[in-house]
Parts: C-alpha cells; structure tokens; sequence
C-alpha cells in the first residue's frame, strides 16, 4: 500500500498506482475503487492510441486525484510535446467521477483515439486482500453508460459525452479531430 496512490471518502477509497493507473492484472492487486468494504472498479486505464502516456504531474490527496500526461507522438514534435491529457478524479462517498481533458498547443490538428479500459469484480475487500482470484463481471448497456451486476451488489458508469466505442463491455473510445488552441 506505501507505493500506490491512495484517496478517501469515506466509507470509500481509490487506490491507484502512483502514476494513476489502475491496470488489468493477471496477479491479484489491492488496485481499485472501493465503496462499502466492496470493490467495484478494478481496473480503470487510460490510453491513447499512437503514443504512450508520460506522466509529468501527480496531484492526490483526500477525495481527489490529478494526473498530467504528455503524448509524446501525437500532435508533431517529439522533442517538445503539444498533447498533454489531464486525468481528474471526484471521490465521494458513493460516486467516483473521472474527468479527462486533451489539450493540444501544435499547430495543425490531429486524429484522437482516447480510450479507457474498465473492469467490475464486485468483490468483498477481505477476498481482494487474502489475494484470492476474482472474476470480471459482464457488463450490461444502458441508455447513458454501463452496467454490472452480480448478487445484490452493482455498479454503474454513465459517460458524457458518449463513446464512439464500446467494445465487450470493457474498452470504450472516443474519437475526435483535436484542434489547437
């Protein structure tokens, strides 16, 4: 835990890698959005396609956390990026908002494939924290976004706006012509 990137509100809690994300992984991981001694979320990742993302800022503390990212291949010069992507997450007692916004200083526009990966195992924390294996909970659509169910436990994602893409329930994209400015 002394390594990861942790926010509160009770009775819920992010815990995220330091760079912010919250990866797929095949060995169990405490990684996660947590409500209620129950984990919903447990992997939420962002990319772009065409380039890595460099983190350049980390910003977290209580109920909240900020990440900047720089593309360095999209928008045109390596050696001094113009795309930076701005990862901002709410935490609340129920709800986590993740607000994401790509700001371009280049001179020309470019094609932008932003995509987020999110998987729900709506496992008891004591189960996540002796390690044990979890399965993914199949998604379901909704008029405004995802939602997963399993027993009497749920979670649900709304997304404005909404995805150009949503495959199996897991990845979304949006995909845009980025102006500068």
């Amino acid at each position: 835990l002394n390594d990861l990137a942790i926010s509160v509100a009770a009775p819920a809690i992010v815990l995220a890698d330091p760079d912010g994300r919250i990866p797929f992984s095949d060995a169990q991981s405490v990684r996660g959005w947590f409500v209620d001694d129950v984990r919903l979320l447990s992997e939420l990742d962002v990319a772009v396609r065409g380039s890595d993302l460099d983190l350049v800022r980390a910003d977290v503390g209580t109920g909240r956390q900020e990440f900047t990212y720089v593309a360095r291949r999209l928008g045109g010069w390596l050696h001094d990026p113009t795309v930076t992507l701005d990862v901002r997450r709410t935490l609340t007692g129920a709800t986590l908002e993740q607000e994401l916004v790509v700001s371009h200083r280049g001179p020309e526009p470019f094609e932008l494939d932003l995509r987020v990966t999110l998987s729900v195992d709506l496992v008891p924390m004591a189960e996540v924290r002796q390690g044990h294996v979890t399965e993914h909970v199949a998604a379901e659509r909704t008029a405004g976004g995802l939602t997963w169910r399993r027993d009497d436990r749920s979670c649900s994602v709304a997304f404005d706006p909404q995805p150009d893409v949503v495959d199996e329930g897991r990845l979304v994209a949006w995909r845009r012509t980025v102006e500068p400015g």
